[in-house]
């Protein structure tokens, strides 16, 4: 057990040397064939959360909407809400148009409380996620070095593309965790 931790733990510093290595050497200029090739992967990762979230979005029964599980954590409706709304506000600053009901440079936390209609969240879901593919679909730019201001930071448009891919993850964690509290089957997992 000794000789297995060693090794483990040689692999583990091993991998994560080569990570910070292939991390930095995305961090220079890339150009438009790596630049395309970097977009067509948050796209496509960003397409398959979507899908789930907006699958177990279907699932859960409006009544359960307004569940959470205890306060000051968002609700059911907050979290599809919040996460609809946060591909808008990353992908604004690499050029996305904000919808009219959005504010630019805000989280929109107040639209957050007050949308809780099922069927009105679940569109929202789905229309972000067509929104983000199309722009994503024909996004050219090549400078993920340039910084820009946050609300809560600086962040590099390269940054600002990977939060746009990995935010919904968490929030997709949260749903499922959401959902099994209530006694929802995320439809994909049916039967495993």
């Amino acid at each position: 057990m000794k000789r297995f931790m060693q090794v483990l733990f040689v692999l583990v510093i091993c991998s994560s040397f080569i990570y910070k290595l292939s991390a930095q050497d995305m961090t220079g200029k890339m150009d438009s064939n790596s630049s395309s090739s970097l977009v067509k992967l948050v796209s496509d990762d960003l397409k398959e959360t979507y899908d789930k979230l907006i699958q177990l979005a279907d699932a859960m029964p409006a009544k359960d909407y307004s569940w959470k599980p205890e306060e000051g954590v968002r609700s059911v409706s907050e979290v599809y809400v919040h996460v609809a709304m946060s591909n808008y506000f990353f992908l604004s600053y690499l050029g996305l148009p904000m919808p009219k009901v959005l504010k630019p440079g805000t989280e929109n936390q107040k639209l957050e409380k007050e949308m809780t209609d099922k069927e009105e969240i679940v569109n929202l879901l789905k229309q972000s996620s067509a929104d983000a593919q199309k722009f994503l679909a024909s996004y050219t730019g090549t400078d993920f070095d340039t910084v820009v201001e946050l609300p809560f930071g600086k962040f590099t448009k390269g940054q600002i593309l990977m939060l746009t891919a990995t935010h919904p993850h968490e929030h997709l964690g949260q749903s499922i965790a959401y959902a099994r509290a209530n006694h929802i089957v995320p439809p994909w997992s049916k039967g495993n």
